[in-house]
């Protein structure tokens, strides 16, 4: 972007959000394996110089289109009938989704 465009201020070198539907998918799948398990207990924490804790950040790629909100929750859902997440997590993440 930057050869392309020299003369827009900024630079892209921190830019971390998804623009495709494949890396909404990773990031969906980042959140549901690094901070689905604990999301029941500290979804609302906040701490100062964490940027993100264990808020999903995928409202983004929800409201864009790139996430389908059923399939998130049926895959937390998923996780949750494997045992791999504790009832207060799924329950409170599939919550907000459908809030």
């Amino acid at each position: 972007m930057e050869t392309r465009f020299p003369e827009l201020l900024g630079s892209l070198d921190a830019w971390d959000l998804a623009v495709t539907r494949e890396d909404a998918l990773q990031a969906q799948e980042a959140f549901l394996e690094e901070a689905l398990c604990s999301f029941g207990d500290y979804q609302d924490a906040m701490v100062t110089g964490q940027p993100r804790l264990w808020h999903a950040q995928l409202s983004p790629y929800l409201n864009s289109g790139l996430l389908d909100p059923l399939e998130l929750c049926r895959a937390v859902e998923e996780r949750y009938r494997r045992d791999l997440v504790p009832l207060n997590g799924a329950e409170g993440f599939i919550r907000q989704i459908i809030g």
